[in-house]
């Protein structure tokens, strides 16, 4: 009995692997639709697309469609690999072929490109398509449309003519700093730099500090002979000020190191994810950048300001030992006699003041009347596996 069943599930997976793995033979038809998704007329749609590319262009270019249920154990980028020099698309010798492969359960969708089409068809230009004119309608489960808009963009490209783009706001002008994907990146970029400051910022505070209670203890002669000017009140605020565990940063001491990354993160939405180098619109994301983390760091430290107490007490106590303070800060106290210990001071910046710690329809037989000039299967094309892919 049990020997039946295993046997039976092991005959399953087998016949459940084939029909993943089995690839159909290309015909005539362009779109190949294991997955039953497209009705009658929407496979008649798309397939007059494909085939009336292939006949303008005239030169052996092939494109298409292949929808499943699932690539299986196969990632989508193996699979539509795979396919494309299985069906040999494009004419061989030219390799001018296209593939789109669309995995409905695998919610994966790739862009599989001949060599002749490499250099046209970029990597880059392959994911802005999926990603601005497929994914979004594929996440509203409108396949029949993302495929249409696929197809259709993908044609454009080829025929070297511009990709539609959508009339989003965020898709005119530069405000990709505004995006979703963006406030993600942004909100982890600055927690790590606050946590940065928070730990190792308020080490070296605290390492300063006990450097000016040390010298302070020297004996009077030395003191004298260096200039050292402390006195008792500030030595004393100062020793408590140890007493913290550690220290907040200045809005300061954020903002720069915030700004670099930020204005980092701008360049690789703007030219690696979107494929547009467009020079006035990333100095103008730069600019806004500028504004965009002033505003922000000014909003978070109010926060601080309201929320946490330790943080107005830190600062009033600060600002009571730089009121006593020669030049406005306890690290400069050492220099005001002597040119070399003025050098080594300068070292000691009031850097608590300015850098103090913390601050993602059936493969119908049916054909078009313009389907008689295109050839039955693939021409020989190959692929060496350039493309793009997406997932939603």
């Amino acid at each position: 009995m049990i020997r039946n069943i295993l046997f039976s599930l092991l005959l399953f997976s087998a016949i459940a692997s084939a029909s993943v793995n089995n690839t159909p033979p290309l015909k005539i038809d362009r779109v190949i639709d294991r997955a039953n998704l497209l009705t009658a007329q929407q496979f008649k749609t798309l397939n007059n697309l494909l085939i009336n590319f292939e006949n303008n262009r005239n030169d052996g270019s092939q494109f298409v469609v292949y929808i499943v249920p699932t690539t299986g154990s196969e990632n989508i980028e193996t699979f539509a690999n795979r396919v494309f020099n299985q069906w040999g698309i494009g004419k061989k010798g030219l390799d001018n072929g296209l593939l789109l492969v669309v995995a409905i359960n695998d919610r994966s969708v790739r862009f599989e490109v001949g060599y002749g089409y490499e250099g046209t068809f970029t990597d880059v230009l392959a994911g802005r398509i999926i990603r601005k004119n497929m994914l979004p309608y594929f996440r509203a489960e409108n396949y029949y449309t993302g495929i249409e808009q696929g197809i259709i963009n993908a044609i454009h490209v080829a025929n070297d003519r511009p990709i539609s783009s959508t009339n989003s706001l965020t898709d005119l002008i530069p405000l990709k700093i505004l995006q979703t994907h963006f406030i993600l990146i942004y909100v982890i970029i600055l927690g790590l730099i606050y946590c940065f400051q928070l730990v190792f910022s308020t080490k070296k505070l605290k390492r300063k500090i006990n450097q000016v209670i040390a010298q302070s203890g020297k004996k009077k002669k030395n003191s004298e002979k260096r200039g050292y000017k402390i006195g008792a009140n500030q030595l004393k605020r100062l020793k408590n000020y140890l007493n913290y565990s550690f220290y907040f940063p200045t809005s300061f001491s954020l903002y720069f190191p915030v700004v670099f990354c930020s204005v980092v993160v701008i360049f690789y939405t703007q030219i690696i994810l979107s494929g547009i180098v467009n020079p006035f619109i990333l100095l103008l994301m730069v600019v806004l950048s500028l504004f965009f983390n002033l505003i922000s760091l000014t909003v978070l430290f109010i926060g601080i300001n309201i929320l946490f107490p330790i943080y107005r007490q830190q600062r009033k106590e600060w600002k009571a030992i730089c009121e006593f303070s020669r030049f406005g800060s306890p690290f400069y106290q050492t220099s005001y006699s002597v040119n070399t210990s003025h050098k080594h001071a300068s070292n000691f910046t009031s850097s608590h003041d300015f850098s103090s710690s913390s601050s993602s329809s059936s493969s119908s037989s049916s054909s078009s009347s313009s389907s008689s000039s295109s050839s039955s299967g693939g021409g020989g094309g190959s692929s060496g596996g350039g493309g793009a892919s997406g997932h939603w």
